[in-house]
């Protein structure tokens, strides 16, 4: 059994039952009080226990990567503070239900599973809370709610009396029911003091309590307040998590995007057709006069399935052009799969997106403000972005297309050693040698990609305050997104409510209207939110 706990508002406790054979048991804990970090790790360890017990297990090993609970459990460390004592006296009492128990430290990375549970209890994802059995915590596990039950009369026993001063209570329900009180004035005085903090209910004596902080209803109450959502502000953070595209085979998958309007150029032109291939990084772009389904068909058949052949994938964003069915049909008929992203969501096409930053950037620079020859400049644009070696895998797109780098202009002025040595023998021979081995600076450069996209899962990952939902949740559409038009001061943050009718995958959704209608295109969570009601 693989424990753990994390405190905080998206905390929870992880619980991971590994059968001998094998098979798991997911389970998981939401804490609906306040709790410290160590609070957390000794409940998901108590709650296992009993889940075990409920389980009919005997025999019990268990890990935990809390030192200091293990620590305190096997009594090797003392637990000093009030509630970690009471916390290990009610772990201690539940391994006694057991025939054989072991329990050890293990490394985070090793408790990976139990970890991941306790940090998504709320807001897990659609295939985590399908695994995972969820457990709501109201109170703490030490926490007992005792009453004395003194039953009203004239008449008390008072023959199982240890202490003189335990007649107190005595003297308050006589006080409460008829208001006496004893003839010693220390005691009459003591009743008066006591007496406005309990009270009588159905003949039992009851001492009043403090019910908590209301800021957890106001907050409940505030979330469900109509008009505080709409104009709820945006989210900073990332609301999925980082998702890596990647993919072995040059020219396998090509993402194509539309750039402008730029000022009119020379034959009408101001937009820019641009296609990457996710793996070699290798662009091709051509400038057009308008936009339309017949041209995006040409650009692919003419600078794409003549070049590099027919693609497994496309992936386009939402425009019109992409979106008729004409497309599609003309996609579908070289066998390539046609994917869209999500709308308003450029980071579904993230590569196609770099390079249109790194065009629309390297235009700016060389024309200042003579925004006119931006055709004449294009292709140097296009040209540097092929020779020049990409930050994801080290290498040039042209050298992974062609297996070796090219001849650039810069090397007649001032002569490189390749060039100074240059001998059309050796030239071809070694050219011959460098075609041999393009497989394996493809696969070098695999390699070092996949590096690098772990690197940057990292780094985003870590900002990410996840916001995923099921089928039936209630959500509020991004009003920038769904309107980019419809804008003002005032003008609402967000609209809705709607309903998610399916998931595509994590964070990418099927909407549709309370009323049942469908929303047309997907909808990423970045641009959603829940609808509290």
């Amino acid at each position: 059994m693989a424990v753990d706990g994390a405190s905080g508002p998206r905390g929870g406790g992880g619980i991971v039952f590994t059968t001998p054979e094998g098979f798991k048991i997911y389970h998981a804990i939401v804490f609906n009080f306040k709790l410290t970090n160590n609070e957390a790790e000794y409940e998901a360890l108590a709650g296992g226990l009993r889940l075990a017990q409920a389980l009919k297990i005997s025999r019990v090993s268990i890990k935990s990567d809390s030192s200091m609970i293990v620590g305190q459990v096997t009594g090797n460390m003392e637990a000093r503070e009030g509630r970690m004592a009471q916390y290990k006296d009610l772990v201690l009492a539940l391994l006694k239900g057991f025939e054989e128990f072991k329990i050890a430290q293990v490394p985070r990375a090793e408790n990976a599973d139990a970890d991941l549970l306790s940090k998504l209890t709320q807001y897990a994802p659609e295939h985590v809370s399908k695994l995972a059995r969820v457990e709501i915590l109201d109170h703490a596990s030490i926490e007992k709610l005792e009453v004395a039950a003194i039953t009203a009369g004239s008449q008390f026993d008072r023959s199982n009396l240890v202490e003189a001063d335990d007649h107190w209570m005595y003297d308050l329900m006589e006080y409460l029911t008829d208001g006496s009180l004893p003839e010693q004035d220390d005691r009459a005085r003591k009743v008066k003091l006591r007496a406005p903090r309990f009270q009588i209910l159905d003949g039992k004596l009851y001492k009043r309590a403090f019910g908590g902080h209301s800021g957890d209803d106001c907050e409940r109450y505030v979330q469900k307040c109509r008009t505080c959502q709409v104009f709820y502000k945006y989210p900073g953070r990332p609301a999925t998590y980082y998702h890596p595209v990647s993919n072995v085979i040059p020219f396998a998958r090509f993402g194509v995007d539309i750039i402008g309007a730029f000022p009119v150029a020379q034959g009408g032109k101001k937009f820019v057709i641009v296609a990457i291939d996710y793996f070699t990084k290798w662009i091709e772009a051509e400038a057009l006069a308008n936009i339309t389904t017949q041209q995006c068909k040409k650009f692919v058949w003419k600078n794409i399935i003549t070049r590099f052949g027919a693609p497994m994938n496309l992936i386009t964003d939402n425009g019109p052009q992409f979106r008729n069915s004409r497309f599609t049909e003309y996609l579908e008929g070289f066998g390539i799969k046609h994917n869209r992203s999500s709308v308003a969501y450029p980071q579904g096409n993230g590569q196609v997106e770099n390079a249109n930053r790194t065009i629309v950037d390297g235009l700016k620079k060389r024309l200042g403000e003579a925004g006119n020859k931006w055709l004449e400049e294009l292709p140097h644009i296009v040209w540097a972005f092929r020779v020049t070696p990409r930050r994801a895998h080290g290498e040039t797109p042209f050298s992974l297309t062609y297996g070796c780098e090219a001849r650039l202009p810069i090397e007649a002025e001032f002569p490189t050693f390749r060039e100074s040595s240059y001998q059309p023998q050796k030239n071809e021979e070694d050219h011959l040698a460098e075609l041999n081995l393009v497989e394996e600076r493809r696969m070098a450069a695999e390699v070092k990609m996949s590096t690098y996209q772990q690197v940057v899962k990292k780094y985003h990952d870590n900002k990410v305050g996840p916001r995923y939902f099921q089928v039936g949740d209630e959500v509020l559409r991004r009003r920038e997104a769904s309107r980019p038009g419809d804008r003002g001061k005032l003008a609402k943050n967000w609209e809705g409510p709607y309903r998610v009718r399916a998931i595509i995958r994590p964070g990418t959704y099927w909407l549709e209207t309370l009323e049942g209608v469908p929303v047309e295109r997907t909808w990423n969570s970045h641009h959603l939110r829940k609808f509290y009601k």
